[in-house]
């Protein structure tokens, strides 16, 4: 989200070692902002992105419970067929025509969506 900005010219960062918990971040703008100011706007777009997400995953959860869909799959064109999810797991119903499954109706990165 740093370098999507038009005033950033270079964005990086290094961990100088794994076991030190340091991590070094280097921003360098055009001058038309500072790189604080830079990465402070970064990170209120990410933060704005993540919101979206959260809607848009919770009315489609909301949208599954209610039609009584057991799982989110994704549509795919060519594939050998999804994968199968449960009520509370990974995977979703095989997608039309192979494709893959998404997550299941309460599945979210591996934790019941009713737990976040």
């Amino acid at each position: 989200a740093v370098l999507n900005q038009p005033s950033v010219l270079f964005a990086g960062y290094k961990v100088p070692h794994p076991l030190e918990p340091r991590t070094l971040v280097r921003i360098q703008t055009d001058g038309s902002k500072t790189p604080i100011q830079a990465l402070r706007d970064a990170c209120q777009a990410l933060v704005a992105s993540l919101n979206t997400l959260q809607h848009t995953w919770s009315d489609e959860v909301r949208l599954i419970r209610s039609t009584g869909a057991p799982g989110g799959g994704m549509v795919g064109v060519q594939g050998g067929g999804g994968m199968q999810g449960g009520p509370n797991g990974m995977g979703g119903q095989g997608g039309v025509g192979g494709g893959y499954g998404g997550q299941g109706a309460d599945a979210m990165f591996g934790q019941s969506y009713a737990d976040i």
